[in-house]
């Protein structure tokens, strides 16, 4: 049955600008938490010269590169027309949807809530955010490793099976003679099926 080809242009309208999208929101992401340890050095060392935490973002925004630049002139914005610094934070951390930029102004909310030296917290802070970087590009890199070695794993079986077919003709065809060939041949498959549900399992890493 042939399949017209305005169905395939359909499915291409409906899936590519939603999939194009998310891959853009995913970069931003991206960039943003690699800027948030400057954002976060920034912001203490403004702190240190200047009590006012508001004046303190409104300084340090001229110096950011964007997108952390826009996110934060946008904060400002809002702090303008009545928000207060607390929930422009939280509008920020909610539109962006990262962990890490999460975490970042979760701290700062609460250094300002429960006092204390907060250019100190933030600079420990952005301390704590290097070094979870650092170990979330280990584990991705190690992970990419796994799962090409799973991919090695489930496609060598069937690559092998062709090369010693091609060699010698008929060469399984005692599997497909006998039960006990059946029974090998069902065992095999399933400890194959096992091994790639397992390797799945250990890969499945949430970075």
């Amino acid at each position: 049955v042939e399949i017209p080809f305005w169905y395939a242009f359909v499915i291409g309208i409906a899936v590519i600008p939603a999939w194009y999208i998310e891959q853009m929101r995913q970069r931003r992401i991206a960039a943003l938490e690699a800027q948030l340890d400057g954002f976060l050095t920034a912001l203490a060392n403004a702190l240190k010269s200047i009590p006012s935490i508001g004046s303190a973002f409104t300084s340090i925004q001229p110096l950011l590169q964007p997108p952390m630049k826009d996110e934060v002139d946008l904060a400002l914005k809002e702090m303008r027309v009545g928000s207060t610094l607390d929930q422009a934070l939280l509008n920020m951390a909610g539109r962006i949807g990262s962990r890490q930029l999460d975490s970042a102004l979760s701290a700062i909310v609460i250094g300002k809530q429960i006092g204390g030296d907060l250019p100190r917290i933030l600079e420990t802070t952005a301390s704590t955010m290097r070094e979870m970087a650092r170990l979330e590009g280990v584990v991705k890199s190690k992970t990419a490793e796994g799962k090409a070695q799973m991919w090695v794993l489930a496609v060598f079986p069937f690559m092998m099976a062709l090369a010693l077919n091609s060699v010698k003709e008929h060469y399984f065809e005692p599997l497909s003679s006998s039960i006990i060939g059946y029974v090998a041949a069902f065992a095999a498959g399933f400890f194959w099926l096992c091994s790639l549900i397992l390797a799945r399992k250990v890969l499945a890493v949430d970075v």
